[in-house]
């Protein structure tokens, strides 16, 4: 059935932003330190700025949020226990964070394993539960406790998850393989088998004999021919329109020269007349002084200079507009020719050679065209073999150890892809490996992940563009008690998948790239001790079991968080931990 599910996912998570401040009369199995026990969550007051992780300033530090192991937190007059949270992912649609359990206690009122939170982030960081979800079978029944490890959510809000061993009425016996698919509201659509064929052994029920299918052969598809080089005109290409004709522009001939005032001198003349007239009519007509002009000459001498200089630079004016206007019309000829010329050698020549290319680019369209049909046939009949096969009821053995099965899980709709990661290796690999499993529209690879310890386990996975996938991989040091994580990198694009009957399979490993030693975040989960001895400590990183990623920042980097599982059923003085980090996805490339 797994061939039937559609999977999209875009994971991310708003947290908090600032350092936390826990109180409980718990230690951290990380630190050995004794807190005072508080009724409710710490909400943390956010920082100014964000504190860098790396050298390279790819991650920093924001902030976060606990809640205390036996903390109850109250929805619609019901409480319920989010101590053992597994796995964490973000609705978009709904701004919405879907978180889920792994564990439910047979005095638990309330039987959800789903919860949605509502995360904001303001002046304070708050955690608010909205809705809690319990799982139901196809006709509505409790489905009764499901050993949650991974949950993811599809475009149209479908809730996938993967559950590791447990006895279920509805399901039977899980063992640590099945992808089950539920309604938004939780109610059982299907599921699926992801670890199908995982282990060396298994035990197939067969008794109608079907026989698997061989290998599904399609038809190659041609290669898309090259095109032939185009030739190319001899001579300079015209331009697209005639030359435009640009009238010259008269300007004044230099060597004007500039007339100059009117200069006078005073003359005598008849004194009495001038004293009498000046006496007795001057006084409101205006007085009169007798002058002479000096310079009347020499201005009609200069007046003629510039009025010969300027008829002279007119009649040139003519001639050049003359010459001017017959150089533009041989320029428009010329252009004609040589267009007309060019658009013979285009018609005849460079588009023939077009149309020779588009010719082979079609026919080699149709070729692919009949060979997708071909292909499509072969593909159907082939799947409903495949399908007849992979519906038997098959019994898988050699896993080792049921807590160590299909504990991390993503969906990529875009591929109809399911990509999980077993927790821990399998018997017929060496111990410091595990597998990654690619289910693509029902065609599988596995893959082999190198871990850094053979104590280590991949607790999540965050699938990227591509085939690239964030890595979650830790280990608990009993001696230090203390865990150790780091963040990976790796992309399947260029990897290359376990071969069936290859005996050195154990030399085809994944390559990985550390993007993160994530107990570089321990110096800033700050908490204060109050009333116990006066004692202040760090909490150091818990048990991380979910990754995602959010949306992005103003800065223009995405939100990344990280959530742990306080382990309710253990008696260790554990902690749930939201930490929420911000990265340049440049460090994704």
């Amino acid at each position: 059935m797994k061939d039937k599910l559609l999977i999209l996912t875009y994971i991310a998570l708003i947290g908090c932003n600032s350092s936390f401040e826990q109180s409980s009369n718990h230690s951290n199995p990380s630190t050995g330190n004794n807190i005072l026990n508080s009724e409710t969550s710490t909400e943390s007051t956010l920082s100014d700025g964000y504190k860098d992780l790396d050298k390279d300033g790819y991650f920093s530090f924001i902030g976060g949020q606990n809640f205390l192991k036996n903390q109850s937190i109250t929805l619609n007059g019901k409480s319920y226990n989010i101590s053992n949270l597994s796995s964490i992912t973000y609705s978009e649609k709904e701004d919405l964070y879907y978180g889920v359990i792994d564990r439910l206690d047979w005095y638990d009122d309330n039987k959800a394993q789903i919860f949605k939170f509502k995360i904001s982030v303001s002046k304070k960081v708050s955690v608010e539960l909205v809705e809690a979800i319990e799982l139901k079978d196809q006709n509505g029944h409790e489905l009764g406790f499901v050993d949650i490890e991974a949950i993811d959510l599809d475009d149209k809000l479908n809730i996938f998850i993967t559950s590791e061993s447990a006895d279920n009425n509805t399901l039977g016996y899980i063992d640590s393989s099945l992808l089950l698919k539920f309604s938004p509201e939780g109610i059982l659509i299907e599921s699926a088998d992801i670890s199908q064929n995982l282990n060396q052994k298994e035990i197939i029920i067969n008794p109608n004999h079907i026989k698997k299918p061989a290998e599904l052969v399609l038809l190659e598809y041609p290669s898309q021919p090259e095109s032939e080089e185009l030739p190319v005109y001899a001579e300079e290409i015209p331009a697209n329109s005639a030359p435009v004709y640009n009238e010259p522009i008269y300007e004044l001939p230099a060597g004007l020269l500039d007339v100059p005032e009117q200069e006078f001198i005073k003359t005598t003349g008849d004194k009495l007349a001038q004293f009498s007239y000046n006496l007795f009519i001057g006084w409101w007509n205006g007085k009169v002084v007798y002058k002479t002009q000096v310079n009347a000459l020499e201005i009609e001498r200069i007046i003629k200079h510039n009025q010969k200089l300027i008829k002279d630079s007119e009649l040139a004016f003519e001639v050049e507009k003359e010459e001017t206007r017959k150089a533009y019309l041989a320029a428009v000829n010329k252009w004609a020719e040589d267009w007309k010329k060019y658009n013979d050698w285009k018609d005849k020549v460079l588009d023939q050679a077009h149309y020779a290319n588009e010719l082979a680019l079609q026919n080699w369209k149709i070729e692919v065209e009949l060979i997708e049909e071909e292909n499509a046939n072969r593909k159907l009949e082939w799947e409903a073999e495949n399908d007849a096969w992979n519906d038997l009821e098959r019994i898988a053995i050699g896993q080792d150890g049921k807590n160590l099965g299909v504990e991390s899980m993503a969906l990529d709709q875009k591929h109809n892809t399911v990509i999980s990661i077993v927790e821990g290796s399998l018997k017929q690999d060496n111990k410091d490996l595990t597998r990654i499993i690619v289910d693509r529209n029902g065609h599988r690879r596995e893959y082999l992940y190198p871990l850094d310890n053979i104590k280590s386990v991949v607790s999540d996975i965050h699938h990227l563009e591509g085939n690239k996938l964030l890595v979650l991989e830790k280990r608990f040091d009993s001696y230090l008690k203390k865990v150790f994580a780091k963040l990976y990198l790796i992309d399947l694009s260029y990897e290359v998948s376990l071969l069936d009957n290859l005996a050195d399979n154990q030399a085809l490993t994944v390559k990985k790239k550390e993007l993160l030693d994530l107990n570089l975040i321990d110096d800033h989960l700050m908490y204060t001790i109050e009333q116990v001895n006066e004692m202040s400590g760090v909490i150091q990183i818990d048990n991380l079991e979910g990754i995602t990623l959010g949306p992005k920042l103003p800065s223009g980097a995405r939100l990344l968080v990280l959530v742990s599982d306080a382990n309710r059923q253990l008696r260790t003085n554990q902690i749930t931990q939201f930490i929420i980090l911000a990265v340049d996805e440049k460090v994704f490339e």
